[in-house]
């Protein structure tokens, strides 16, 4: 089994951390995250963290990794409530030095440890 950090995904970037069995991944083959380095998902989750915690609504936060040019887009849509727990929107946008991109919006809901964690990919 693999651990992929999930927040962004395309993927997942960058808040969470789920084990998911590798047949399972072979969607990901095409996307920018299959491109990532170790280092990509550092500063992605590093940067969703801080966008979730810290920007308005419709803000937007980039991020870019100088030695990968690995690069992505994250902009917080909406904010709200979820059985007493703080939740946002994310819209993820993620670019590969390569060209290639993938963007999807997830709802995250802040954890009582204060960890961001992802609830469902929005529609």
């Amino acid at each position: 089994m693999k651990k992929l950090v999930f927040l962004a995904i395309a993927v997942s970037i960058f808040v969470v951390s789920q084990s998911v069995s590798a047949s399972n991944l072979r969607w990901l083959e095409n996307s920018p995250s299959s491109k990532f380095t170790d280092k990509d998902w550092e500063i992605a989750k590093a940067s969703a963290n801080r966008a979730l915690n810290h920007l308005a609504n419709d803000e937007i936060m980039v991020w870019e990794n100088p030695e990968s040019k690995n690069h992505g887009r994250l902009t917080p849509l909406l904010t709200f409530d979820n059985n007493g727990k703080k939740c946002r929107t994310l819209k993820i946008e993620n670019f590969s030095a390569n060209g290639l991109s993938g963007r999807a919006n997830y709802d995250f809901c802040k954890n009582d440890e204060g960890l961001w964690k992802v609830l469902s990919k929005s529609k």
